[in-house]
């Protein structure tokens, strides 16, 4: 019945609560790709939040930067929400994916970049409005999600992810096209000064 099915997938969902509480790195990302899927109950959400702070607060080894979009400005709370937004459970999926990636998980590291890739796109070459008046700013923010994707995506090609391997070559076409369109077209003139570039320079390391 739609019932048992229902109560049988909720027990799964708490049982990958359980074992991400507990640190399993598999848990970690599978319970990302149900949460940025739209599988978790808005119960199963807070539990999650409460999961991430936690850690937040408890880890002296890494701080994860996707932790501030969960929580108050104090950081003191948890934000409790009745109806998470699609960006809330990007979010919350992305924090996950930061930390069973700080424990090596190959995939959770593509599963990040793809997730900042995705994103950029979408504020490149979609419906984004923002002010003009500060190309340089969005410009900059666009690098830094290129760097970081490009990051994540260097540490799951290095453990041999050939899914990340792949996305990487890629990620030196996006960053020419975005310096093509900014106002840094004179670092296009000279391959060298292109090869120096973060974003390239990262995804160097990993050939």
């Amino acid at each position: 019945s739609s019932s048992s099915s229902s109560s049988n997938k909720n027990e799964i969902h708490e049982l990958y609560i359980k074992s991400a509480q507990e640190g399993n790195v598999f848990a970690l990302n599978s319970l990302a790709e149900m949460c940025d899927d739209g599988l978790l109950s808005e119960d199963e959400l807070n539990k999650t939040r409460a999961i991430l702070f936690f850690k937040c607060k408890s880890s002296s080894h890494h701080r994860n930067p996707f932790i501030d979009f969960l929580s108050t400005a104090s950081t003191t709370t948890i934000r409790i929400e009745e109806d998470s937004t699609m960006e809330d459970r990007r979010n919350i999926a992305r924090a996950l994916w930061f930390e069973s990636s700080m424990l090596g998980n190959r995939v959770a590291q593509a599963n990040l970049a793809d997730s900042i890739m995705d994103e950029y796109m979408s504020e490149c070459h979609g419906d984004y409005d923002y002010d003009h008046d500060n190309d340089h700013d969005h410009d900059a923010h666009h690098e830094a999600m290129l760097l970081m994707a490009s990051t994540f995506f260097c540490m799951s090609a290095q453990q041999g992810y050939d899914v990340a391997r792949e996305a990487l070559s890629r990620i030196v076409q996006v960053e020419y096209s975005r310096l093509l369109q900014s106002k840094q077209r004179i670092i296009l003139e000279n391959e060298e000064v292109f090869m120096l570039q973060p974003v390239v320079q990262t995804v160097l390391v990993s050939s």
